[in-house]
């Protein structure tokens, strides 16, 4: 016995065209990107733009004066850190020989003689002086050095950095406030 069983599924069917695919069970994730055209642009809004601070500022009498005061503060929390291992298991071997030295007495002495007499030299007539001197001296010298391997690991550094300086020369400041105030 034959059974032809035909069954139109057409529409019906789910197909698996998209460029991406996420199965995502119990995830938490921030500023994922995901793009088919291999183009983002990604603007976190941090920028700054001083291009159009001052327009119509500088309207007046050649008196006004304009201020522009950025702040920067970079802030990153980086006060975790794991898994960090150093290994100072190595060993270190340090032999320093200095040779040898040796000195001897080193006193000398010396004196030539010979007999002097009014008939003449007998085979002498030298005349060599009593002095002694004595010197000796010696060194037998090693230098050694080692050094050892030191890590630092710093973190949550943060800068802020804020600068202003104003100053007026040779004229006088006036500063008027006018508020929507009925006072």
């Amino acid at each position: 016995m034959t059974v032809d069983v035909g069954v139109n599924l057409d529409g019906y069917l789910p197909t698996d065209n998209d460029f991406a695919d996420l199965d995502l069970i119990n995830t938490n994730f921030d500023n994922m990107f995901i793009t088919d055209s291999g183009s983002i642009n990604f603007d976190p809004g941090n920028d700054v733009d001083f291009s159009n601070i001052f327009n119509s500022a500088f309207n007046g009498a050649g008196t006004n004066t304009g201020f522009a005061v950025n702040q920067v503060a970079d802030l990153v929390d980086n006060d975790e850190l794991a898994h960090v291992s150093q290994d100072n298991s190595g060993s270190v071997t340090l032999n320093a020989t200095g040779g040898a030295a040796t000195a001897g007495d080193g006193i000398g002495a010396g004196g030539d003689g010979g007999w002097d007499s009014w008939f003449g030299n007998d085979g002498g007539g030298a005349h060599a002086d009593d002095d002694l001197a004595g010197s000796s001296a010696a060194s037998a010298a090693a230098n050694i050095t080692s050094t050892a391997f030191t890590q630092e690991i710093v973190l949550g550094a943060n800068l802020q950095q804020n600068a202003f300086d104003a100053t007026v020369i040779n004229g006088t400041y006036t500063h008027t406030t006018i508020s929507g105030d009925s006072e």
